[in-house]
Protein backbone atom coordinates (compact mmCIF):
# COMPACT_ATOMS: atom_id res chain seq x y z
CA UNK A 1 0.00 0.00 0.00
CA UNK A 2 3.35 2.16 0.94
CA UNK A 3 4.13 1.71 -2.76
CA UNK A 4 0.90 2.68 -4.45
CA UNK A 5 0.71 5.78 -2.25
CA UNK A 6 4.40 6.77 -3.38
CA UNK A 7 3.85 6.09 -7.03
CA UNK A 8 0.79 8.04 -7.22
CA UNK A 9 2.55 11.24 -5.27
CA UNK A 10 5.61 11.16 -7.36
CA UNK A 11 3.54 10.93 -10.40
CA UNK A 12 1.26 13.66 -9.45
CA UNK A 13 4.11 15.53 -8.09
CA UNK A 14 6.19 15.73 -11.34
CA UNK A 15 3.15 16.82 -13.22
CA UNK A 16 3.02 19.44 -11.23
CA UNK A 17 5.90 20.84 -12.33
CA UNK A 18 5.62 20.21 -16.65
CA UNK A 19 7.48 22.98 -18.44
CA UNK A 20 4.72 24.97 -20.11
CA UNK A 21 6.07 25.02 -23.81
CA UNK A 22 3.32 27.54 -25.03
CA UNK A 23 4.46 31.62 -25.53
CA UNK A 24 3.26 34.47 -27.31
CA UNK A 25 4.49 36.27 -30.17
CA UNK A 26 3.56 39.73 -30.94
CA UNK A 27 3.96 42.30 -33.59
CA UNK A 28 2.87 45.05 -35.70
CA UNK A 29 2.48 44.92 -39.65
CA UNK A 30 2.64 47.62 -41.81
CA UNK A 31 2.99 48.50 -45.51
CA UNK A 32 6.75 48.67 -46.58
CA UNK A 33 7.88 52.23 -46.66
CA UNK A 34 5.28 53.21 -44.53
CA UNK A 35 5.01 52.95 -40.60
CA UNK A 36 0.85 52.77 -40.16
CA UNK A 37 -0.39 49.31 -38.97
CA UNK A 38 -2.36 46.76 -41.68
CA UNK A 39 -5.91 46.30 -40.22
CA UNK A 40 -6.80 42.33 -41.82
CA UNK A 41 -3.53 40.58 -42.12
CA UNK A 42 -3.84 36.99 -41.71
CA UNK A 43 -1.01 36.06 -38.66
CA UNK A 44 -1.18 32.17 -39.37
CA UNK A 45 0.93 29.01 -37.84
CA UNK A 46 2.61 27.30 -40.51
CA UNK A 47 1.35 24.00 -41.25
CA UNK A 48 -2.15 24.47 -39.14
CA UNK A 49 -5.49 26.58 -39.70
CA UNK A 50 -4.22 28.68 -35.88
CA UNK A 51 -4.25 32.02 -36.88
CA UNK A 52 -5.52 35.83 -35.94
CA UNK A 53 -5.99 38.86 -37.54
CA UNK A 54 -4.24 42.21 -37.12
CA UNK A 55 -6.54 44.84 -35.32
CA UNK A 56 -7.08 48.37 -36.23
CA UNK A 57 -3.18 48.89 -35.79
CA UNK A 58 -1.65 46.38 -37.38
CA UNK A 59 -1.24 45.10 -33.93
CA UNK A 60 -1.21 40.90 -33.42
CA UNK A 61 -0.40 38.26 -30.71
CA UNK A 62 -0.40 34.76 -31.19
CA UNK A 63 0.12 31.87 -29.19
CA UNK A 64 2.59 28.98 -30.62
CA UNK A 65 3.88 25.82 -29.11
CA UNK A 66 7.58 25.16 -29.25
CA UNK A 67 7.01 22.96 -32.24
CA UNK A 68 5.94 25.49 -34.75
CA UNK A 69 8.51 27.41 -36.18
CA UNK A 70 7.12 29.59 -39.11
CA UNK A 71 4.24 31.90 -39.24
CA UNK A 72 2.73 33.35 -42.30
CA UNK A 73 1.45 36.76 -43.08
CA UNK A 74 -0.54 37.24 -45.95
CA UNK A 75 -3.60 39.15 -47.50
CA UNK A 76 -5.58 39.91 -50.48
CA UNK A 77 -3.83 42.17 -52.65
CA UNK A 78 -0.15 41.71 -50.14
CA UNK A 79 2.84 39.29 -51.10
CA UNK A 80 2.56 36.78 -48.40
CA UNK A 81 5.90 36.07 -46.55
CA UNK A 82 6.74 33.82 -43.89
CA UNK A 83 8.73 34.30 -41.09
CA UNK A 84 11.02 32.09 -38.87
CA UNK A 85 10.53 32.75 -35.02
CA UNK A 86 13.41 31.48 -33.81
CA UNK A 87 13.63 32.76 -30.18
CA UNK A 88 11.96 35.86 -30.69
CA UNK A 89 8.65 36.86 -29.17
CA UNK A 90 8.23 39.65 -30.84
CA UNK A 91 8.29 40.21 -34.95
CA UNK A 92 7.74 43.26 -36.99
CA UNK A 93 7.77 42.91 -40.19
CA UNK A 94 6.62 45.01 -43.29
CA UNK A 95 4.13 43.85 -46.71
CA UNK A 96 4.42 45.41 -49.80
CA UNK A 97 1.70 44.91 -52.41
CA UNK A 98 1.51 41.91 -55.01
CA UNK A 99 0.96 44.09 -57.46
CA UNK A 100 3.41 46.80 -58.29
CA UNK A 101 1.19 49.08 -59.86
CA UNK A 102 -1.28 48.74 -56.63
CA UNK A 103 -0.16 51.86 -55.14
CA UNK A 104 -3.50 53.13 -52.81
CA UNK A 105 -4.58 51.76 -50.03
CA UNK A 106 -8.23 51.75 -48.97
CA UNK A 107 -8.90 53.07 -45.39
CA UNK A 108 -12.19 51.71 -43.67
Amino acid sequence: MRKLLFIVLLFVGLTGFKQDNNRVITGIVTLKGDTQGLFGISVRLKGTNKGVITDINGRYHIAVSKHYRSLIFSAVDYKSREIEIGKRDTININLEFANPGCSERVGF
